[in-house]
């Protein structure tokens, strides 16, 4: 059975040593491709609606303005190490072990792409985020009611999830 290993960037380094023990079928399909969009759309519709468990107590802010995006185991990541209801990534933030999850629920990212490489005996997944968060200083996502900020050209409410949907 395939061990997967996720990484939210591939790097040129993990590339190069692990390019030679992986096949040339890189075993992305569009079902596998609409697996990873509607599971990163579930996290951060969690997020949104404020039903996402923080590891320093309580829930996460619901989100006023989380894009839908369109084109696992990183949500964890908030459950375990906490952001706190500040939701601003401070430098302490940052080097919790959060930012994978930070990067998922980033406010302006609205696009994901995703990259699954077979190897001897794992799978490599990684994904691009755009556009790119974890920018310290910067607050994740602004606070207040699902789709309240909802208010962009060609943005639209998805009431039941919770996310604003460009059009």
């Amino acid at each position: 059975m395939f061990m997967i290993l996720a990484a939210v960037h591939l790097t040129l380094l993990s590339t190069a040593v692990l390019a030679d023990r992986c096949n040339l079928n890189n075993g992305m399909t569009d079902e596998v491709r609409d697996m990873f969009l509607k599971k990163h759309n579930d996290y951060r519709s969690k997020v949104a609606r404020g039903l996402a468990k923080d590891g320093l107590g309580g829930f996460a802010p619901m989100a006023a303005k989380m894009y839908k995006m369109s084109t696992s185991e990183w949500f964890s990541e908030l459950a375990i190490n906490g952001v706190g209801k500040e939701n601003e990534l401070s430098p302490e933030v940052y080097n919790r072990g959060v930012k994978h999850y930070i990067q998922m629920v980033w406010q302006t990212t609205r696009k994901l792409g995703c990259g699954v490489k077979e190897c001897d005996n794992f799978l490599l997944v990684g994904c691009q985020y755009h556009k790119r968060g974890n920018i310290v200083g910067n607050v994740i996502y602004k606070v207040g009611e699902p789709c309240s900020k909802c208010k962009c050209p060609k943005c639209t409410c998805e009431v039941e999830s919770g996310l604003c949907v460009v059009q």
